[in-house]
């Protein structure tokens, strides 16, 4: 492609005609590479694969170990605040809010911790970390907000 845009730049042609080209060929460039590219690497960056938990227990609970930067807020349609919680008093949360969830990024905390996440998902090149507290989120649904 580098060729064909010398080849095309060596011929006589005005530059606004030269610059269409050039940027004609550079969308198509970024389309193709999205294209052939995009499946391998989309996954990798998928909140929408947890969303769906996240969001059926958000009445029982969302908690964050460690740092928070919204990342799921938005994704699994958050209507309350996401509880931040230090990677020793997980269990504790846990144990106070039934059928809520916690989620992690991959970090050496969880080697300390008396208890392994109940899923794990590939994200960004490292794992994210799921916790469910044991009861029924249906339960905390039922209940109204507050």
């Amino acid at each position: 492609l580098a060729l064909l845009a010398v080849l095309y730049l060596a011929t006589p042609r005005r530059a606004t005609a030269q610059a269409a080209a050039i940027a004609g060929g550079w969308t198509a460039t970024m389309l193709a590479v999205h294209l052939l590219a995009g499946p391998a690497i989309l996954p990798a960056y998928d909140f929408g694969r947890i969303a769906g938990t996240v969001h059926a227990r958000e009445a029982c609970g969302v908690a964050w170990v460690g740092d928070y930067a919204g990342e799921i807020n938005f994704v699994a349609r958050l209507t309350r605040p996401v509880t931040l919680v230090e990677a020793g008093a997980l269990d504790k949360w846990l144990a106070a809010h039934p059928g809520g969830i916690a989620v992690d990024r991959y970090s050496n905390r969880w080697r300390g911790l008396p208890r392994q996440p109940d899923r794990v998902f590939e994200y960004r090149g490292k794992q994210l970390g799921l916790w469910l507290a044991p009861g029924d989120p249906a339960a905390c649904a039922a209940k109204p907000a507050g």
